[in-house]
């Protein structure tokens, strides 16, 4: 299956959610997801971890389908809070983008 934009994306995925959700008094708040996203992405970075212990080629497949596994649950933390993968995506280019030009992509902290 091909998708040509996240709206595309985010309405298929949508219709495989399939999770708690967990209501405050101020909103949603994405519970499940950020649980489930860090699990994935341990799941992947254990791919990585073993291809570079035994010094063998990370499975392509592998790796494409965690890196997928995390796509999902970034869109569904995404949309309990209100925002689209490309809202997402825009506002990382912002910050991104503003590092570079201010020559602070290296170094730590949020507010760089």
């Amino acid at each position: 299956m091909r998708v040509s934009t996240f709206d595309e994306y985010s309405d298929l995925a949508r219709g495989s959610d399939r999770y708690p959700r967990t209501h405050t008094r101020h909103g949603e708040l994405p519970v499940y997801p950020a649980l489930a996203l860090g699990g994935e992405a341990g799941e992947f970075a254990e791919k990585v971890k073993k291809a570079w212990r035994d010094d063998h080629p990370l499975d392509p497949m592998a790796g494409l389908n965690e890196l997928g596994d995390i796509l999902w649950y970034i869109r569904a933390a995404a949309e309990a809070m209100g925002y689209t993968l490309k809202d997402v995506a825009e506002a990382n280019l912002v910050k991104v983008l503003g590092r570079r030009e201010r020559g602070t992509l290296h170094g730590s902290g949020d507010n760089r």
